[in-house]
């Protein structure tokens, strides 16, 4: 049965029935015909040959199937009589046959052309039959019919066969041409070949489609359609079609326009290549594919034109055009003047957010529009870029009344805001553009307008003493003061303040109700109106509006601009700076003072003079009202804002340095840096000059960068986690000589640091480095390193400071406050005097809290004494024996009384050392060791009122409980869910051999390779056969009970959440496990320590289970520190603060869950219950507990006067103090710690924050993200490599070639440069994403391209070519991966948004633009926006304080990169080598389009004759093999000189490449096979007599030895083989096709097949035979193929006995030897 696709089962009712009709009428008319072009005879003669393809392919011959019925007796039986039998077996096996053929022909109502045409014979009548009648071009061929059974594997034809819409996106549509989508197809592959030459022959891409068309049947069957009609009627109906094809209409009216719009694009571009050939066919494909991007923008905005635009825009374009396409131009204008707001389309709000819905959805085409005719700007004609330039003025003006109707949304301005905006729109003009002063000075002469115009908003200051009216009193003379005037002036003497008339004695002096509303609607105006003029200035002025544009492509801010924006953010004299506002000087002073630091960091983002004197500009404005009094320290915090702004910068353009210039020079860069500031500073002084002061400041921003730097290469070289910069893991000497130069600047960058510090006079700049290193690994760790003379850091401390660096031990106990501080000061009289009063006293009301902190005091206060190298500073005998009798009355359980007693007598972890005190421990050693004692203690203390950390409890004392359950965080066999999710009636899941399952939809067959994302093993397989080393996936669940993470060496500096947890979670609930556990397995009880080993895998023996677990603990807190973005030490005192919290926990005692945890249900309950009741408050609570901890710790008095400690922290009041002076660059407040303002620290801050999840989402994947903005680049750059040189060059050459040479190849300037930039856009991609791609890529590249970057002059060619082995691999897994993150993240949007990623659109790799997709540049998208939306904040002593508006900014990030984005679709471009133009498909497509003839003998000796030279032969094999490709894609005339297709259609000078004369004169095409299989021979037989390999690019498995008996077997049948030339062609050509290395294709036990069955398949499948094949040995396997090829070539012709004999010889001493 047939079925139509793409039409409502309604419709296919009407097609069957119109089908039927249609044959009944071709088929019986026809029966009177005697025409031999008639439909009935063509379809004969192509059904005879598909049953002779069918019979070629069958096990037995199809001549015997009368006799073979005529002996099934139940066949008779069934049909009654002979003949009726033989009619029955014809019927069923024709049937499914004309099924299939007919689904192809009537594909778009393909046979109503010939139906309506049957009586008028014309010549798409003619055509018709053509198409039907040529086997090539009919593309019916029996292979293609077949599909796979789900089980067996078998093929076999349809029951339900479907008839394909080959329209626009799978829609039906009735064909005007005959057979119009199989010419499409015809011609989209010969395109690539197309594009090639047109690039090698320097022409224009139609001229050369035509040609390689015309050499094609297809070319002739159409020139022959020309002949009989006029090329513009054939044209026409194709068009027809091909617009059908490539658009999908609303209307017809949109259909014509788009045509329309193709028409002219043609005449355009055939006007710039002036060429003198009509429009056709070939001109039609060729301008499609130049103008693709833009056209296929134009249909996007046809699908959202209103109906009633696109008649006048079409009619408007027919009459002022005939030779220039700005038709999608017209398109745009019209769509951008519908969205401006009519009368009364703001009214209301309701009416508001309709307007902005509306334009929210054309934001997507109508940027993807601008981002395309940016790039192609220089090539639009002059009315093109006039409408450009309008429709750009009108988007802008758009976008400021969308930002204006977001922002001051308030219900008492609904009237004035429709108003208002129609008058913003009129004010900005018809050349509206951000960039420049005129129109910003019109958007801001409109805001004050609005205030000042509008009644309701004329209420903010008070008219006497000009201060904003707070409280507005509303007098009886009806003026409007504020309050504090009015009681004045009431008190004094009866009157208005304003105008002195006198008010009655009964005046009630209370704010007016309805002018305190008016005052407050006009400070929102207010405020409303800076915010919206902030983010104009942030995403119009200093950003691209539209993405995917940089500020380079649409202009950077005129100086003029800039001017005014900073006129608006210095305050007048005396009185401050103030917020970016439009509003007049004294309505926005910041009084504290508070600096907006927003413009001065987008200035900051552009170089040059022009920046530094606008720069130095601000200072100055701004340090004029320094002079007032209260302003007389606010010049330092100025300065300091400025050097925080700076070094911002200069972080931000490290990361591009590095992705643009690689390490070594980014590193280099920042020494340079770091060396300028030493020299200023010893030629500079801070002087009352500005100028100086600027270059004093750019140099403490320079420093303070450096030596950041310097850190962090400190803290790699103290805590390596990365293999690349601690110097391990290289393979290559190339690797080895760039890690030595990234080491040797590295040494050079810590000489300059150090020489830097030095000469400063003071111990700041040491100080400062010391602050970046502690804080990022703790204070415990540095004092270990400095000490530790081969590190070579000691100069780090100060002299006044080393004395410190081994002393101060911060008490984190602390965290517990007062109580603890009480009960730890009586613990400390009580071991000096042996009296428990006190204590006892101190801990009587018995609360958790109270006895936790007891038991911590005493380990405080006792069990640290034992860290102490002289003895008789331990706890003495009657203090223990004192504390022993306090702890066994207390009001103690049991474990926590047993604690308390170890605690006592220092034998905690008895059976693991670390976790006991002793004298000359380390220092980290202790921090853990006392983390691990806080967390037990109070774990046994809060466990009785929250029943959740009864599962922590049973970890920590008794492990036995839990030797069967599903431990928290651990991960789970998800197979089981994801079957249930990934369903389907003949799907499958897999195994690769190491057990990692994987999925196959459709079919359930593999039809392709991959590789393992877990193990990196291959996966799949090929031909609907899977790989010999996979299997079928485990129906059970393996998830494994018990703690089964493995050794830390396994697991990644990061943690992957597991279930519903985020990463911080499953960090903290981690730590809090492997310290129960390491409490557990350090116990001296053997029970518990074996319980804890049998719940551990894989096992762990015996003695190494505690230090197992203390890794685990190290690690663990490692991976929260970067989860939550800390430092060591902040993250020690967050997991105290932690700890603390637990206490504070509400009582819980009842859950519906099992607590052993003995399902993976419970355990996920248990997750989610813990992480929502204990972790989820804490990491709510993170930076104030830091703060408040940090601040316990400093105000120790147990702490002392550590001064190391102290300057670290900044305990000191002295370094908040801003101090001018002689040495103003060394000032405390300059060289304070701050955190950077960068993407990472935004998304730690959004870890928890669940109100904001996209957000955060979106900073999480940001790094990958920012790498979609160079996907389209990606996509040319390989396009351009698949078209210079596919098929044109081989893997050698490749390999060898480098990009410089590729690079000078351009004659053009202009082409150089494009090419340079997508190299750069390639760098840049692959450097930010190439660790990912080898983690997470589904494709792997070879190890080697790991730390590999691209050098545009000195790298190779290969490393960027599109292939999928050797180093292209690498572009080819770039691209996919690239593909992967755009529609995983978009997954991930809809998740949280509640929105199916099935509503969201499709688009293919190859014609994705930057508008549709998640694409950014950090620096000129990301950073400005998030810089619009923070506020720095600078108040006199207090610092800096940093504050965003977290739900503004998720709106804006989903609005400009998220919103209407499509899922792409992904489409490799793979690049051909021309030694891969002969696998198996390309010469049965070779053997299909042209028939094939041999060259007689001795026109062959001829011309092997000729070429004298082995050179000679490689060189026309290389010319071959080129034409080979273009001939099986494209075919040609077998009787077409070989040389003559060479210079006509490649455009090759047949003369260089083919050399022999006789190859010249008399080869055709039909003799291109003959001719390269007999110089492969011939190549070969060269080589193999040279003693050279011949077959170097076949693996070493199939190059094995035959034995002695072996070559005597296989030499006796050399002599009986009809023809040995055949046979040496026949096994040449299977071992290059099927054996090459290069091949992409798995040949796992293909060695010990039989060579002559192997070759014996290989013949069968390409319809060939070989005589003799069938009488070579058994023993003779695939494996000895190449060594067989070298005896027979030896062996020759013609050869005695004699000759034979000496063969045996040497064959025999071979093999001896």
């Amino acid at each position: 049965r047939l079925t139509d696709d793409g039409i409502t089962p309604t419709q296919e009712t009407e097609s069957i029935r119109m089908r039927i009709d249609t044959l009944q009428c071709l088929l019986l008319n026809e029966e009177r015909s005697d025409d031999n072009r008639a439909f009935t005879s063509v379809l004969c003669r192509r059904l005879g040959q598909l049953l002779q393809e069918r019979d070629n392919q069958a096990e037995y011959q199809g001549i015997g199937w009368v006799q073979n019925e005529a002996l099934v007796p139940s066949c008779l039986q069934a049909s009654g009589t002979f003949s009726h039998a033989l009619w029955i077996k014809l019927q069923s096996t024709i049937t499914p046959l004309f099924a299939e053929c007919l689904a192809v022909i009537d594909c778009c109502s393909n046979l109503r052309i010939l139906s309506q045409l049957q009586n008028k014979r014309t010549w798409r009548w003619r055509l018709w039959l053509d198409f039907l009648a040529h086997p090539e071009v009919g593309c019916l061929r029996y292979e293609s019919f077949l599909v796979l059974t789900s089980e067996e594997g078998a093929q076999h034809l349809r029951h339900r066969v479907p008839v394909p819409a080959m329209g626009h996106k799978k829609v039906a549509f009735n064909a005007a041409f005959p057979f119009s989508w199989l010419v499409r197809q015809h011609i989209d592959a010969m395109l690539p070949q197309a594009k090639s030459t047109a690039d090698y022959a320097h022409e224009s891409l139609a001229v050369c489609l035509r040609r390689i068309l015309d050499e094609t049947p297809l070319g002739l069957l159409l020139q022959q359609a020309v002949q009989r009609e006029s090329g513009d009627a054939v044209l026409q109906h194709y068009l027809r079609d091909f617009v059908k094809m490539v658009y999908r209409p609303g209307s017809a009216e949109r259909l014509k326009f788009f045509q329309t719009c193709l028409v002219v694009g043609m005449k355009e571009t055939q006007q710039k290549v002036d060429f003198s050939h009509t429009l056709d066919i070939a001109a039609v494909h060729a301008t499609y594919s130049l103008l693709q991007a833009r056209l296929k923008c134009l249909s996007q905005l046809l699908a959202v034109c209103p109906d009633f635009l696109v008649e006048d825009i079409h009619a408007m374009f027919q009459h002022h055009n005939h030779v220039e396409m700005y038709g999608d131009l017209l398109c745009l204008r019209a769509v951008l003047m519908s969205l401006v707001p009519r009368p009364q389309a703001l009214s209301s709000n309701a009416l508001q957010q309709i307007w902005l819905r509306s334009i929210a959805t054309y934001i997507f085409p109508v940027e993807a529009v601008f981002a395309v005719l940016q790039r192609e700007y220089n090539e639009l004609q002059a009315k093109a870029r006039g409408l450009f330039q309008e429709c750009r003025s009108i988007w802008n003006r758009l976008t400021a009344i969308r930002l204006f109707v977001q922002h001051i949304c308030l219900p008492c301005l609904d009237d004035f805001l429709n108003y208002a905006s129609s008058r913003l729109f009129a004010v900005l003009g018809d050349d509206a553009d951000f960039h420049k002063r005129v129109t910003m000075e019109s958007l801001i002469a409109f805001l004050r307008a609005c205030r000042a115009g509008d009644g309701s908003l004329a209420m903010q200051r008070c008219p006497v003493c000009d201060t904003t009216m707070a409280d507005p009193v509303y007098l009886s003379c009806h003026h409007v003061v504020c309050m504090n005037c009015a009681s004045q002036s009431f008190n004094e003497r009866h009157a208005c303040p304003l105008c002195n008339q006198r008010l009655p004695g009964n005046t009630d002096i209370t704010p007016d109700r309805r002018y305190h509303l008016r005052v407050r609607d006009d400070a929102q105006f207010g405020e409303h109106s800076n915010s919206f003029f902030m983010e104009l200035v942030s995403s119009c002025c200093f950003a691209s509006p539209v993405v995917g544009l940089s500020n380079e492509a649409v202009g950077r801010p005129e100086k003029a601009l800039i001017d005014l924006l900073l006129q608006l953010v210095s305050g007048d004299e005396g009185r401050g700076t103030r917020t970016l506002s439009p509003f007049p000087s004294q309505d926005y002073i910041d009084q504290t003072p508070v600096i907006r630091s927003f413009l001065l960091q987008l200035l900051l983002r552009f170089s040059g003079d022009q920046v530094r004197h606008h720069i130095l500009q601000y200072l100055e404005q701004a340090q004029g009202f320094c002079r007032m009094p209260t302003h007389q320290i606010f010049n330092g915090e100025l300065c300091c804002l400025f050097v925080q702004c700076v070094e911002d910068q200069l972080h931000s353009q490290l990361a591009h340095e590095q992705s643009k210039r690689g390490k070594v020079k980014a590193v280099s860069k920042v020494e340079r840096l770091t060396k300028g500031a030493q020299e200023v500073f010893a030629q500079s002084r801070w002087t009352a000059e500005p100028a100086s002061n600027l270059d004093l400041l750019e140099a403490v921003a320079n420093a303070r960068f450096g030596l950041t730097c310097v850190s962090r290469h400190i803290c790699t070289l103290l805590q390596p986690t990365n293999k690349e910069e601690s110097g391990h893991e290289v393979s290559t000497d190339q690797k080895q000589h760039e890690m030595r130069q990234f080491l040797s600047a590295i040494d050079n960058l810590k000489m300059v640091a150090q020489q830097l510090c030095e000469d400063c006079a003071t111990p700041t700049l040491k100080v400062f480095l010391i602050k970046q290193v502690v804080r990022s690994i703790g204070l415990d760790l540095f004092r270990q390193s400095v000490n530790n003379p081969n590190l070579g850091i000691g100069w780090i401390v100060p002299d006044e400071f080393a004395a410190s660096s081994e002393e101060a031990v911060p008490d984190r106990f602390i965290v517990h406050q007062e109580p603890y501080r009480t009960i730890r000061e009586a613990a400390a009289r009580m071991v000096l005097s042996a009296d428990i009063g006190e204590l006892t006293r101190a801990a009587r009301r018995g609360s958790p809290a109270v006895l936790a902190t007891t038991i911590l005091a005493l380990y405080r206060e006792v069990t640290m004494c034992n860290m102490e190298q002289s003895v008789h500073r331990h706890v003495k005998e009657l203090s223990l024996n004192a504390l022993d009798r306090f702890v066994a009355s207390a009001d103690f359980h049991d474990n926590a009384r047993a604690l308390a007693t170890q605690l006592l007598h220092n034998q905690q972890g008895a059976g693991f050392h670390p976790l006991c005190v002793s004298p000359g421990q380390d220092g980290t050693i202790r921090s853990l060791s006392a983390l691990v004692v806080h967390f037990i203690t109070v774990l046994v203390h809060a466990a009785p009122q929250n029943r959740l950390l009864e599962v922590l409890v049973s970890l920590a004392f008794n492990p036995g409980l839990m030797t069967r359950s599903f431990l928290p965080t651990m991960p789970e066999d998800y197979l089981q869910e994801a079957r249930l999710v990934l369903r389907g009636p003949l799907s499958r899941w897999y195994e690769c051999p190491n057990g990692h399952p994987y999925y196959v939809s459709e079919c359930g067959q593999p039809v392709q390779s991959y590789t393992c994302i877990e193990c990196r093993v291959t996966i799949g397989g090929g031909s609907h056969q899977l790989h010999s080393s996979n299997r079928r996936a485990r129906e059970q669940d393996t998830s494994q009970t018990g703690f089964i993470l493995g050794h830390v060496v396994q697991q990644g500096h990061t943690v992957i959440p597991e279930r519903e947890m985020s990463i911080a979670a499953t960090a903290f609930l981690r730590v809090y496990m492997s310290a129960a556990l390491l409490w557990a397995s350090g116990c001296c009880n053997d029970v518990t320590r074996e319980a804890v080993i049998q719940l551990t895998h894989p096992a762990v023996p015996a003695h190494q289970i505690a230090e197992f677990y203390w890794q685990h603990l190290q690690h663990n807190i490692n991976a929260l520190a970067k989860a939550i973005g800390k430092g060591a030490d902040e993250t020690i005192l967050v997991l105290h603060q932690s700890f603390r919290r637990l206490l504070e926990v509400q009582p819980n005692h009842g859950h519906g869950f099992d607590l052993s945890l003995r399902s993976k249900d419970a355990r996920r309950q248990w997750e989610g219950a813990t992480s929502g009741q204990i972790i989820q408050p804490i990491l709510q609570h993170l930076d104030e507990d830091v703060q408040e901890a940090l601040q316990l710790v400093m105000t120790d008095e147990r702490l002392g006067n550590d001064p190391l400690m102290r300057a670290v922290f900044e305990v000191d009041s002295c370094v908040d103090q801003p101090k001018v002076d002689v040495q103003g660059h060394l000032q405390p407040a300059l060289w304070k710690y701050r955190t950077l303002i960068n993407v990472a620290s935004l998304s730690h801050s959004l870890e928890t924050n669940k109100q904001h999840a996209v957000l955060a989402s979106f900073l999480k994947h940001d790094p990958h993200l920012q790498a979609l903005q160079y996907l389209p680049d990606i996509v040319r750059l390989q396009q351009l490599l698949v078209d210079r040189f596919s098929r044109r060059i081989d893997r050698a050459k490749a390999n060898d070639m480098t990009i410089g040479v590729v690079l000078r190849q351009f004659t053009d300037s202009s082409e150089r440069h494009s090419f340079e930039q997508l190299l750069h856009s390639y760098n840049s991609a692959w450097l930010l994403v190439k660790e990912a791609v080898f983690q997470r890529g589904r494709l792997r590249p070879p190890e080697n391209a790991r730390y590999a970057s691209i050098d545009k002059k000195l790298s190779r060619l290969a490393h960027i070519l599109p292939t999928t082995d050797g180093s292209g691999c690498c572009a080819t897994a770039l691209l996919d991966f690239l593909v992967m993150v755009q529609n995983d993240f978009l997954a991930e949007y809809c998740r949280l948004t509640n929105q199916s990623t099935g509503k969201l659109e499709h688009v293919s790799v190859t014609d994705v633009t930057h508008a549709q997709l998640v694409s950014y540049d950090s620096e000129h998208h990301l950073m400005p926006l998030i810089l619009s939306h923070c506020h720095y904040t600078l108040e006199v002593g207090q610092g800096t304080a940093v504050n965003f508006n977290w739900a503004s900014l998720e709106k804006q990030v989903e609005q400009r990169f998220i919103h209407g984005r499509p899922l792409v679709d992904m489409q490799e471009i793979r690049l051909v080598f021309s030694e891969d133009v002969h696998n198996a498909s390309d010469l049965s497509a070779l053997r299909r389009r042209i028939e094939q003839d041999q060259l007689n003998s001795v026109m062959q000796r001829q011309i092997v004759g000729e070429l004298h030279t082995q050179e000679a032969v490689c060189k026309v094999l290389a010319a071959l093999k080129i034409t080979m490709a273009y001939l099986a894609s494209a075919g040609g005339r077998a009787d077409q000189m070989l040389a003559d297709y060479m210079k006509r259609v490649l455009k090759m000078q047949p003369e260089d490449h083919l050399i022999s004369n006789k190859l010249l004169q008399s080869c055709q095409l039909s003799h291109v096979l003959c001719v390269w299989r007999m110089l492969s021979v011939e190549r070969a037989r060269r080589m193999t007599a040279a003693g050279m390999d011949a077959f170097d690019d076949i693996e070493d498995k199939f190059k094995v030895e035959l034995d002695i008996d072996l070559r005597t077997q296989f030499v006796e049948v050399l002599r009986q083989l009809p023809s040995r030339d055949a046979f040496l062609a026949e096994l040449l050509e299977y071992m290059e096709v099927q054996l090459c290395s290069l091949r992409p294709v798995k040949r796992q036990g293909w060695e010990d097949w039989e060579l002559g069955e192997a070759m014996g398949y290989y013949l069968d499948d390409k319809g060939s035979t070989l005589d003799g094949l069938d009488l070579l040995p058994a023993d003779l396997q695939v494996q000895h193929a190449t060594k067989a090829w070298e005896i027979a070539a030896q062996f020759g012709n013609h050869h005695d006995m004699r000759q034979e004999q000496h063969l045996l010889a040497v064959v025999g001493q071979a093999s001896f030897a």
